[in-house]
């Protein structure tokens, strides 16, 4: 199993974005430096959550300068992108990367954020099928091929020649579905997608993408780059980290509280997709009465214990990667320095037990 990484931040507001980014991009660039198989950057609007907005734009900013590491998007919000833009955008970055990104896909989960691009939130799943179906059928179009019209309610428009640039894979970038949902994952199998999902489901994944029939070379990518994951946060000793996490998550909920409270929502008690003060759970919770809510969602530890719970992980899934936040919550002084030390344990004492 390889260990990959994902930047999910909050801002504290206009003074802090900027901050945040600059952090991002100096933990993304430390990350391919020390040795994680990929980075991931995911995509949110209007909140506090995330402040880059675009990950396109960020991905590409950063791709020149990656040496090793693979460059994805957890996720591209597929019903708030243009067919004919993200097909472009897509081949562009798989190009600046020679091959090294991985086009993350997902619904999205937060009714705010649709609804700044004129879109409810029960619209954003069909809104992902039609909207992908045609992304599909503009990367295999060639220049000699009749037009491709579409209209997908929210988009439409006409291909006559093709889309440029061609990717650098062929016929596509490596493309990967986050999904939690077994119909879904079973149509990723059917198309030879790699998927994020849960280590439960891992196992109907593999069933299904050996069953489809796909050639050796397409089924390779596929189980490389499907993945489990969440949070993680490593320091010098158990209990240390225990603490770190519990003011993290802390700081987690007060960022969900800062992207709700004194602004209008539309009517929205919470724009939020989960509890914010929680995150998502690698490994069944450990019974811990006494732990602040959350904290056993987080893979914590010491280096030696987190190795453990990887080794663990990598039994129950069967998983070839698992990707991790580790900068969640507000940036305080206090807590960037937590997520420092964080970073430079995983890349020193847990990376070199793990695949390269």
């Amino acid at each position: 199993m390889r260990l990959s990484t994902f930047a999910v931040p909050h801002s504290s507001g206009p003074d802090h974005d900027i901050e945040v980014i600059d952090a991002v991009i100096e933990r993304s660039l430390r990350a391919d430096e020390g040795g994680f198989a990929g980075v991931y950057l995911p995509e949110h609007h209007f909140t506090s959550y995330a402040p880059y907005s675009s990950n396109f734009m960020l991905a590409s900013y950063l791709a020149p300068q990656f040496r090793q590491a693979h460059l994805g998007l957890s996720v591209a919000v597929v019903g708030l992108h243009h067919p004919a833009r993200l097909a472009e955008q897509a081949n562009l970055l798989d190009v600046l990367t020679r091959g090294r990104f991985v086009l993350g896909l997902g619904t999205g989960g937060i009714h705010m954020e649709s609804l700044g691009f004129g879109l409810e939130a029960e619209e954003m799943g069909p809104q992902f099928d039609k909207n992908f179906e045609v992304v599909e059928q503009l990367w295999a179009k060639e220049f000699d091929d009749e037009p491709v019209t579409f209209d997908v309610g929210h988009y439409r428009g006409t291909l006559h020649q093709r889309i440029m640039p061609t990717s650098y894979r062929r016929p596509h970038p490596i493309v990967k579905l986050a999904t939690f949902h077994e119909d879904r994952l079973l149509r990723a199998a059917a198309k030879g997608w790699a998927v994020f999902t849960t280590p439960q489901m891992m196992a109907t994944y593999r069933d299904a993408l050996a069953a489809a029939g796909h050639d050796e070379a397409t089924t390779e990518i596929a189980l490389r780059w499907s993945c489990v994951g969440g949070s993680i946060h490593v320091a010098e000793t158990d209990q240390q980290a225990y603490q770190e996490v519990a003011e993290g998550n802390r700081l987690r909920a007060e960022g969900g509280r800062l992207a709700t409270i004194g602004k209008p929502h539309f009517g929205m008690p919470n724009p939020w997709p989960i509890d914010p003060t929680s995150a998502a759970p690698v490994l069944p919770p450990r019974a811990a009465p006494d732990s602040p809510e959350g904290i056993n969602a987080v893979l914590h530890g010491s280096p030696e214990t987190v190795i453990a719970k990887l080794k663990e992980l990598e039994a129950l899934s069967g998983a070839r990667e698992a990707v991790f936040e580790f900068d969640w919550g507000i940036n305080t002084p206090e807590r960037r320095a937590a997520i420092d030390r964080s970073l430079q344990l995983l890349i020193d004492e847990v990376l070199p037990h793990f695949a390269a």
